[in-house]
């Protein structure tokens, strides 16, 4: 084995915004980096469903603690009124100063992956729209997904 003075660049990703569930807005919008190496990971919670599933058809979701979704307030990019993920053109900034999370859960289903957390000393449950399948497989082999990149306002 050799070794040289390079170091290997990092692998270039996504960034993901959406709006969540949240009725009280104070986690109403999400965000998360995810590059293809991170989505081919995800696409293989695929399989654990597909396995689930066919021993039990009447399964909803399974969930894994995750906590790669970053939640806030506000975030510096114009999300449309519907609440689908939305790929952002360069890293948005997120209003979560105020954002304790806690139970942060991945939801695999048979369509996609889904995010849900919960407000940290209160009953507010939220959740993010679900990122399917064929956009994760767009993802992992670096093709768009979602439509074009919403541009990022700057502060």
């Amino acid at each position: 084995m050799t070794t040289t003075d390079e170091t290997p660049e990092a692998e270039s990703g996504i960034w993901l915004v959406c709006k969540t569930t949240d009725l009280t807005d104070m986690f109403g919008r999400a965000v998360m980096g995810i590059t293809p190496t991170q989505a081919k990971g995800l696409l293989n919670y695929r399989e654990h469903w597909q396995r689930v599933h066919a021993f039990d058809n009447t399964l909803y979701c399974l969930e894994f603690f995750d906590s790669r979704v970053e939640y806030g307030e506000k975030v510096n990019v114009k999300l449309p009124e519907d609440s689908a993920w939305r790929q952002a053109a360069e890293e948005p900034e997120l209003d979560n100063t105020l954002s304790r999370t806690a139970t942060e859960c991945m939801m695999v289903t048979g369509t996609g992956i889904l995010w849900s957390a919960s407000a940290k000393h209160s009953d507010d449950y939220f959740e993010t729209p679900e990122i399917s399948w064929d956009d994760l497989l767009a993802i992992s082999q670096g093709k768009p997904a979602f439509g074009k990149p919403l541009k990022v306002k700057k502060s």
